[in-house]
Parts: C-alpha cells; structure tokens; sequence
C-alpha cells in the first residue's frame, strides 16, 4: 500500500505527501483520495505535511468546515499563508464569523490596526479574506486594502491612513494605495 511505502521511505515531508494526495485523486477520485488521508493523518495527527495535504484534499471535496479546522493547527507552521487558506475555507463554509476573526488575528499591521479591523466587520469576507493572500508590505496589499475602504464607502479614512502609511513605511506601497483610492473617488 501506498502510505506504508511512504511511511517506510524517508516519512512525510510536503511534497511525498502532497504527491501522494495527487495520485490518490488522479487514480481514484477525490472521495477516495480525502478517505486516504484522513487514514494517514490519524497514524501522524501533528505532523504539519499530512495535515496541509488532508486539508487540501478534504477542500476539493468541499468539507469546508474540516478543512478549516486542520489548516487553523497548520497557522504557527506556516503563518500567514495557513491562515488564509483556514479562512478561505470557513468562509465557503458559511462560517463568515470565524472567517473574519481567523483574518483579523492574522493581519501584521504596522499602522491603523483598529480602524482597519473594524472596516473588516463591513466588507464582503472574501475580500478580508484577499488580505492574507498577499504580503503586508506589497503594493498589491495596499490596493487591497485601498479597495476595502472604497468599497466600503469610507475613501476619506483609507486616504488619511495611507498618508500616514507614507511617512511610516515604504512610500512607493502606500503610494499605490492612495493613487487606487483617488481614482475611485473620482468615479
């Protein structure tokens, strides 16, 4: 079997398991394939591979829930990329509550933490959820965030913090920010 072999080997590490996910899926289908990896998580519970290639296989079969429960143990691991994938799926849940908190202890923010985790509470989730895709200090964060403020019709407060983003941080991230918010003001 399979997971003996991969047992045996060298154990799991990120990409034996992941293939191994792969090519339960490929051969079998993806019911098969999260039954597979659940037997193999509960002979290594802890180990951060077979709960990342668990939570993906049990994603494509929409167990959303369960999912989002073994990517959340994965978020001291690997940071900011588990904590998305965590609410990314409690939000496909319907977990909309749990998806936004599991966003808002996951943001790093520098500058304007409380005024941006209050915006978090009336915007869409997805697009809370879009925060933790990408890296705080990028250009591509500062549009997000931008596009959070304008969304939520609070383009004065997004500029002010941006401008106060420009004297802390890298003025070229917030820059871009503040130029996406002008120009949704303009519309």
């Amino acid at each position: 079997d399979i997971i003996r072999q991969l047992m045996a080997d060298r154990g799991p590490n990120a990409v034996s398991t992941d293939f191994l996910r792969v090519a339960y899926d490929r051969a079998n289908g993806p019911e098969t394939a999260s039954v597979a990896m659940k037997k193999l998580l509960a002979q290594q519970p802890e180990e951060p591979s077979i709960l990342a290639a668990t939570a993906r296989a049990l994603e494509k079969v929409d167990e959303y829930t369960e999912a989002a429960q073994l990517y959340e143990r994965l978020i001291s691991h690997h940071g900011q990329s588990a904590a998305h994938d965590t609410a990314f799926c409690y939000a496909h849940a319907g977990a909309i509550d749990q998806a936004r908190k599991v966003v808002a202890a996951n943001l790093h923010l520098s500058i304007g933490t409380e005024q941006t985790l209050d915006l978090l509470k009336n915007v869409p989730v997805e697009m809370a959820v879009d925060l933790l895709a990408v890296d705080v200090d990028s250009v591509e964060y500062q549009i997000k965030l931008a596009s959070l403020y304008a969304v939520a019709d609070r383009t004065q407060e997004g500029l002010a913090l941006l401008g106060d983003a420009k004297s802390v941080e890298d003025c070229n991230t917030a820059c871009a920010g503040t130029a996406y918010l002008l120009l949704q003001a303009e519309r």
